[in-house]
């Protein structure tokens, strides 16, 4: 159809779609408004959430992240906040998006089972405080942008024994 008989057998829906062009153009502009005001971000509503959480999950951040950052150490645990923690952390560096805690824990429990055969248990000590939370004994985190401690030269520590020492007394 061309479009001028198209103009003449739907008059109507032109005139419609022309009116509302400056009510198009004046709803980006109050959601831009609205994103500009919180900082550039967007909330999502839970479906969206959700949605965005299957999406993440299939690309299998979490078993990537389980290899790449999660080694077995006798003597040593971690919480599961703490693993969320540096999830998160290298995801927003990276500029990926990252699952809610909650989807998180369960795929990780899931993880933990399948590479080492573990679950979580309920008695990790949270630092700082009497609380015990849920984690992995025998376990330890590997963040890759902690500082290392810088290590000390044969010539410092020399020193700091030399600094420990009492002076000579003189007679």
């Amino acid at each position: 159809m061309h479009f001028a008989s198209a103009c003449n057998q739907f008059p109507c829906s032109i005139i419609h779609a022309q009116d509302h062009k400056s009510a198009i153009l004046n709803w980006l502009l109050e959601g831009a408004k609205r994103v500009r005001a919180n900082n550039w971000n967007i909330q999502l509503s839970p479906d969206q959430i959700s949605r965005r959480d299957s999406i993440v999950e299939a690309t299998r951040g979490v078993e990537i992240f389980a290899k790449n950052h999660i080694v077995e150490s006798t003597g040593k645990f971690f919480a599961t906040s703490e693993a969320y923690a540096l999830f998160t952390k290298l995801h927003k560096s990276a500029g990926y998006e990252y699952l809610t805690e909650d989807a998180f824990r369960k795929r990780l429990a899931k993880t933990m089972a399948l590479e080492y055969g573990v679950t979580p248990s309920n008695t990790i000590p949270l630092p700082h405080s009497d609380k015990t939370v849920r984690g992995y004994r025998g376990f330890k985190l590997i963040d890759p942008t902690a500082k290392k401690p810088a290590k000390k030269t044969a010539d410092q520590s020399v020193k700091q024994i030399d600094n420990t020492t009492e002076p000579a007394k003189e007679n």
